[in-house]
């Protein structure tokens, strides 16, 4: 089983978890083995694909610009966030390029 917490949740469920020393100790072995599996090739991997990601994203709401500029549609974070199918607050980060677009 896979749970996602947080730095601060795990310290909270290792002092709750005191009194059993061997849930403790598989806790802790459990954290030990997360950060071991934090590798060079695993980061750059992640940053890789985020950077893409990005690019991916900017050329979309960029082409979408484009075309709403070519039929002349009214152009905000609304209709590219409709036309591009991105996720409202992904055009909202990249608000900048419709400012420079328009």
């Amino acid at each position: 089983m896979r749970i996602a917490i947080t730095e601060k949740e795990f310290d909270k469920l290792l002092e709750l978890s005191a009194a059993d020393k061997e849930l403790s100790k598989k806790l802790l072995d459990e954290k030990k083995k997360f950060y071991n599996s934090i590798t060079t090739n695993k980061r750059l991997a992640t940053e890789k694909a985020n950077e893409l990601k990005i690019k991916r994203a900017k050329e979309r709401v960029i082409n979408s610009i484009e075309m709403m500029l070519i039929n002349k549609d009214k152009i905000n974070v609304n209709t590219v966030t409709k036309h591009s199918g991105l996720a409202y607050n992904t055009v909202k980060k990249y608000k900048y390029l419709i400012k420079n677009r328009i």
